[in-house]
């Protein structure tokens, strides 16, 4: 399987390991069906096929599935897969719920995120990490950022995705003021570090509120706290500079940007 970078090929092993009885086995089955979930060259009609196939599916495959058909762009067949998973007892982890709020984010409305939400509490999950991101995650998503702040605030051990995930929905959505706030507050009363991701965020909501000198500030830590400097962060400063009409500034971070690109690719 290692090797396999076809359907062609994954063909042709499925079809040794049928002839050899090994396709009922769970691990050799999971392989194959993570390839045709997973890969950029799987096929998910196949894992649909082979996922019929098998009498037990375990809470692995199931989740593969789940996370196969919103990689697919088709996250209504993967709520399906959770709602089986719940009506047939199937045992869950915290992947079970974090990739069925992926699903979720494929439909219009609330309605069935907060299902999944339900199920999070009347399985015990409420208080797992992992799940608690991947709600703040689907909220802010749909633009429900009392809802996310409110999981959010219920975080015990908030980690660098937490904050980030909360911190960027603020800034999507245009709530600069309250991004720039929390960003503040990770500062303060958290060990967590921002990176690079964490800076775009803030960022965007300076570029926002044309705020230079909350930009610049922004800057200014990025270079002396050495946060990477990828290219997608010199866009947002950037942009922040170009936003705020500093343009001799944006152009000095311009001309920065052709050294980044020349050590990326030489």
């Amino acid at each position: 399987m290692e090797s396999c970078t076809s359907m062609l090929q994954l063909k042709q092993i499925q079809a040794h390991m049928t002839k050899n009885a090994l396709i009922t086995h769970t691990f050799p089955a999971s392989r194959v069906l993570a390839f045709c979930a997973l890969s950029d060259s799987g096929d998910i009609n196949h894992a649909h096929l082979l996922f019929s196939q098998l009498q037990n599916p375990n809470t692995y495959i199931w989740n593969t599935m789940i996370r196969g058909c919103s990689r697919a762009k088709t996250g209504q067949t993967g709520f399906l897969f959770f709602c089986q998973m719940v009506q047939k007892g199937v045992e869950m982890d915290c992947r079970s719920f974090v990739f069925a709020f992926k699903a979720c984010e494929q439909f219009p409305g609330l309605l069935e995120g907060k299902s999944v939400h339900c199920a999070v509490w009347k399985m015990g999950f409420v208080c797992a990490l992992l799940v608690q991101n991947g709600l703040v995650h689907f909220y802010c998503m749909r633009g429900c950022l009392g809802l996310a702040r409110q999981v959010f605030d219920e975080i015990s051990e908030r980690d660098f995705v937490s904050w980030t995930s909360m911190i960027d929905g603020y800034s999507k959505h245009k709530w600069c003021d309250e991004a720039v706030k929390l960003f503040d507050s990770m500062l303060m009363y958290s060990d967590v570090k921002p990176n690079e991701v964490t800076m775009i965020a803030v960022l965007s909501s300076c570029s926002q509120k044309r705020d230079l000198r909350l930009g610049k500030t922004f800057h200014e830590y990025i270079k002396t706290r050495n946060v990477t400097r990828s290219l997608n962060l010199m866009n947002a400063i950037l942009d922040m500079y170009v936003k705020c009409g500093c343009l001799d500034s944006a152009r000095e971070i311009f001309d920065t940007m052709g050294v980044i690109l020349m050590d990326k690719y030489v």
